[in-house]
């Protein structure tokens, strides 16, 4: 027991005697294995040196104001072409996508029907032309050159000239009384047929004349047949077939039988924010583009302006027309427009690569007191690599221009 217990003391002594060797071969100094490590990872003299962060500044620009808009292509004219008579339809010369000239025969109506009613309406007026003696339709009316007048006329003459003689006679009392009163009543009867013959003359006239008018409306009912294109156009749809009967409808509902568009000019529909009304004029230039034709630019002139704004999205309905000679553009294209004003506004700027996002929000670190601080702002795509200020920074403030290489407080010198 007890050599056992002095073997244990005098390993444990020899260990000790080890380590004192193994201390002692630095030399003189005499520094611990994890002060080395933290020596040789710090610069020479113990203080790390950090790169000062590459800053930009707020740039302002004095630039043309540019209202960057949307819209919708619209036909200029838009027609739903119905029939202003009852018909079959015999013949059809226009189908969906054709240009049609003003003028243009679109259907055929069966005039058959049309054309015996205008024969009828044309024997009537002749009849009635012959019965008052008129040459032509063009030929003056007098009411008192009619048969029935003149034979009026005449026996009130006669009527008047017995009656002067036999008023003599009886003032003379050579005649009775009652031969006195039969003349004087033949007088009076004289002068009613003369005033009748005289109404029923110009009645017949009247008579002709509504057989003239009824003459005309059996003329354009005929003319009603042809349905003609109101305009230059393109056909849009077409609803009436061959051998279908089309109904006139005084109401206009459910009556078309083609719709047209006059896509020569074309309207730019656009939506003018309220803030932007006061820059709007007409004649001004607009430049577009659609997505059928990438980058192709259209142009079209400010035509018409609404009168007021929209209670809804509180924006102004502005038109522009399109020069469309061509047909490459078409109703209901989506338009991405520029409308220059003429007027200049302060515009600031930043490179997009010193902005980040932070969550929902867009931030950039600014420089306050040599320190970079965190700030919301709002911003919006502009060329070159850059982004337009719309709200959180002024003109040359100074900004990190790469965040991640900063921090919240972090020292910028």
């Amino acid at each position: 027991m007890f050599l056992s217990r002095f073997s244990q003391v005098l390993i444990f002594s020899t260990a000790l005697v080890c380590c004192a060797g193994l201390t002692g071969c630095g030399g003189g100094d005499k520094v611990s294995l994890g002060s080395r490590a933290a020596a040789s990872a710090a610069p020479q003299g113990g203080v790390e040196k950090r790169s000062p962060l590459k800053t930009v500044f707020v740039e302002a620009k004095k630039e043309s104001v540019i209202l960057r808009l949307t819209g919708t292509l619209e036909a200029a004219e838009k027609a739903d072409v119905a029939s202003n008579v009852d018909g079959i339809v015999r013949e059809v010369r226009a189908e969906r996508g054709d240009r049609v000239k003003k003028g243009d025969l679109l259907i055929q109506l069966d005039s058959t029907d049309a054309r015996q009613k205008l024969a009828e309406a044309a024997a009537g007026a002749e009849a009635l032309r012959v019965r008052l003696g008129l040459k032509s339709s063009r030929e003056e009316f007098d009411e008192k050159n009619q048969p029935e007048v003149r034979l009026a006329y005449a026996a009130l003459k006669l009527s008047e000239a017995n009656w002067s003689r036999l008023n003599n006679l009886h003032e003379q009392n050579v005649i009775s009384q009652t031969e006195f009163d039969q003349a004087n009543a033949e007088l009076v009867a004289g002068r009613e047929r003369y005033e009748q013959a005289l109404v029923q003359a110009r009645q017949l006239y009247r008579n002709y004349l509504q057989s003239l008018a009824q003459l005309d409306i059996r003329r354009k009912a005929i003319e009603d047949t042809s349905i003609v294109a109101p305009f230059d156009a393109q056909v849009l749809e077409r609803y009436a077939s061959l051998g279908e009967k089309v109904m006139s409808n005084p109401m206009g509902s459910d009556s078309k039988i083609i719709t047209l568009v006059k896509i020569d000019p074309l309207r730019l529909a656009l939506t003018v924010p309220q803030q932007d009304v006061r820059s709007i004029r007409e004649g001004q230039e607009v430049e577009f583009q659609v997505d059928s034709f990438p980058g192709e630019r259209f142009k079209g002139l400010v035509k018409y302006i609404s009168p007021s704004v929209a209670g809804q999205n509180r924006a102004l309905t502005v038109e522009a027309l399109v020069a469309n000679s061509e047909g490459r553009l078409m109703p209901g294209m989506f338009a991405t427009a520029e409308l220059a004003t003429g007027d200049e506004r302060t515009r600031l700027y930043l490179p997009a690569s010193a902005q980040f996002r932070s969550g929902d929000a867009t931030m950039v670190y600014v420089i306050e007191n040599d320190l970079a601080r965190r700030r919301v702002i709002a911003t919006r795509e502009a060329e070159g690599g850059t982004v337009e200020i719309l709200d959180g920074l002024r003109a040359k403030e100074e900004v990190v221009a790469d965040p991640a290489q900063a921090a919240e407080n972090a020292p910028v010198r």
